[in-house]
This record gives structure tokens, sequence and C-alpha cells, in this order.
């Protein structure tokens, strides 16, 4: 339950920024039937190509990363704000990590990025889960 949270809040945060979601899968068993790996694991998969192009260029406007950010952070962010913590996402984390790294952001700059998109990420999930 807890796995679907999570992929649950990549999913709708990636809806909401309107970054369409392809397919996704909520554990380790059900993505190896569908994609016959072991290196897949639960996760969602996203259509958006604007995305994909800008990170391909090597240049990435401020509200693609912006958006790519909160949408990495949405699963860490509903199960904070279902389970008062979050226990998975590290290979999110990672992703972005890399993702920072590849940028040459330095500290101070993926510190300011990550604090406000955690903010921004869980004011949209604890918004919708009011509604």
């Amino acid at each position: 339950q807890r796995v679907a949270c999570h992929e649950a809040g990549h999913f709708l945060v990636a809806y909401l920024l309107g970054v369409l979601p392809k397919a996704y899968t909520l554990g380790a068993w059900e993505a190896f039937s569908k994609y016959n790996s072991m290196s897949v694991q639960a996760g969602t998969t996203f259509l958006d190509q604007a995305i994909q192009m800008e990170m391909q260029s090597g240049q990435i406007s401020g509200k693609t990363l912006d958006n790519f950010v909160c949408v990495a952070l949405g699963g860490i962010a509903a199960e904070y704000v279902t389970y008062g913590q979050a226990n998975g996402g590290m290979s999110d984390i990672i992703q972005l990590e890399a993702l920072f790294e590849a940028l040459k952001f330095d500290q101070q700059q993926t510190n300011v990025l990550l604090r406000t998109s955690v903010m921004n990420t869980v004011a949209i999930i604890k918004e919708k889960q009011n509604a």
C-alpha cells in the first residue's frame, strides 16, 4: 500500500503539472512481468517529449527543471503527507543527484532548488488530499 501511495504521488504531481504519465508498476514482480528485466523496479514513466528533448539537448528551462524535480519528489511527498515520513524514494534522490551533477549545480543551488521543490510538491499533494 505504501508503494502504491508513493507511485500515486509521482502520477498525481506529474498530471497536475501537465506531464502525462505513460505507464506505472507497483512492484518488482509486476515490473519483471511487464518488461522482462530484473533491472526495472516499481515506478512511473512519462510521455513528456519536451522534457526528454530538453534533457538530451543539455539546455533545460527553469520551468522544465522545476517540473522534473517536483515529479521526482512526488512519491516522497505523498508518503510524507500520508504517513508522516517517507521510507521510499532513494532511487528518486539518486536520479536528482545525477541531474544536478550533470547540470554542474553547486551545493547551494541544489539545496535551494530541493527546498523550494519539496515545499511546492507537499503543498500540491496536501491541496488535492483535502479536495
